[in-house]
C-alpha cells in the first residue's frame, strides 16, 4: 500500500496545472485603463506649457491689436497679421498638436469600463479631456467640473498650471 504525502499531494497537483497558467502573473482589472492613464499623465505636462505660450502669445496679439472683430475685415487682417507677428499662430496649433493624441486617449478610455476604485481618476481626466474644458476649467463656475480634477489628482494628474481656485485647489497639491 502506497502512503501519499503532503509534498507528493503538491507534486502532484502541480503537475496538473499548465506551467503556463503557474508563471502568468495576475493583471490589474483596470490595467488598460490605468496604463492609458499614464499615458495621458505624460503628455499632460508639454502641452500646458505649449497652452501657456500660446495663450502669452495671444494676450501680446490681443494687446498690440485689441480683440479680433470678425465683422471688421481690416482689424480681422490686422489680428491675422499680428498674430503671424506674434508666432501665436504657430504656438496655437503646437499647443492642439500635443492635445489631439491626449483627446484620442480621453476617447480611448472613456469606452473601458471600470472595474475598481483605482481607475476613477482616469475615467474622471478623461471626462475633463473629452468635455474640451480642461483649458477653460476656471471659467467654469460648474463645481462638478472642478470635482472631477480634484478626482483626477488623486490619481496623480497633475492641473494646469494656470488653474487658482482658491480653497478647492489647496486640498490638493
Amino acid at each position: 500500500m502506497t502512503t501519499i504525502n503532503r509534498r507528493a499531494l503538491v507534486a502532484g497537483a502541480g503537475a496538473l496545472i499548465p506551467a503556463p497558467a503557474l508563471s502568468e502573473a495576475r493583471t490589474h482589472p483596470d490595467a488598460e485603463l490605468l496604463d492609458l492613464g499614464e499615458q495621458i499623465k505624460k503628455r499632460l505636462p508639454d502641452y500646458y506649457k505649449a497652452r501657456q505660450i500660446s495663450h502669452a502669445l495671444y494676450e501680446q496679439t490681443e494687446y498690440a491689436t485689441g480683440r479680433s472683430r470678425t465683422g471688421e475685415l481690416s482689424a480681422s487682417e490686422q489680428w491675422e497679421r499680428a498674430s503671424k507677428e506674434s508666432e501665436y499662430s504657430a504656438a496655437f496649433e503646437r499647443a492642439n498638436e500635443l492635445y489631439w493624441p491626449i483627446f484620442e486617449l480621453a476617447k480611448r478610455a472613456s469606452t473601458i469600463p471600470l472595474r475598481t476604485a483605482e481607475g476613477t481618476p482616469v475615467k474622471a481626466m478623461a471626462t475633463l479631456v473629452e468635455m474640451d474644458c480642461i483649458d477653460i476649467l476656471d471659467a467654469i463656475p460648474s463645481a462638478s467640473a472642478w470635482a472631477l480634477l480634484e478626482i483626477a489628482q488623486l490619481g496623480g494628474f497633475v492641473a494646469p498650471p494656470w488653474m487658482k481656485r482658491e480653497g478647492r485647489m489647496a486640498l490638493l497639491p
